[in-house]
């Protein structure tokens, strides 16, 4: 895993088995609603939740579940009524569309490495307006000694601006 987590994807090692909410404390998977749990199983029918993680916030409760899919990190983000955020699925470097490949070798530094790739796809607006289709682009952390390059890519090739780092909470 990098050092900075995909919408918390790196509480996936320490609770591979349980899960768990923003404290910490044990959230068991028998409270997922409903329909979180269908519109997860709807998106990623094999691979068992290995974690659930919940956020309230403005627009209500969002669930994160985290799944090992066929061996791979998985994720979905969705509301308390199932509505789907957004969802993301570990891959590798070539299973990218051949663009992303692109813009990866002009980008990566001599002697870097991909050390960690992530598809993910955005079904709503930041406002929680749906979209016409999700918007799919490619998180990649590059490494290359002990130093370490985040890129987000379009699936066109073209370079997006980075997500902003989730706030310290005090």
């Amino acid at each position: 895993m990098g050092a900075r987590p995909i919408r918390g994807l790196a509480v996936i090692i320490a609770a591979v088995g349980a899960a768990v909410a923003p404290g910490g404390d044990p959230l068991p998977r028998a409270t997922l609603p409903a329909p979180v749990a269908e519109a997860v199983r709807g998106l990623f029918p094999r691979g068992p939740i290995v974690a659930v993680l919940y956020d309230d916030t403005d627009g209500g409760r969002e669930y994160e579940a985290h799944l090992k899919v066929n061996g791979r990190d998985a994720y979905v983000v969705a509301l308390e009524n199932g509505v789907v955020l957004e969802t993301g699925l570990a891959l590798d470097e070539q299973a990218t569309p051949a663009p992303v490949r692109e813009t990866l070798r002009r980008e990566a530094p001599e002697g870097g490495f991909v050390a960690e790739c992530f598809r993910r796809e955005l079904h709503r607006a930041p406002d929680g307006q749906p979209l016409n289709a999700p918007c799919v682009f490619y998180e990649i952390t590059l490494g290359f000694g002990r130093d370490e390059r985040f890129l987000a890519i379009n699936a066109d090739g073209a370079l997006r601006p980075l997500p902003a780092p989730p706030a310290e909470e005090e």
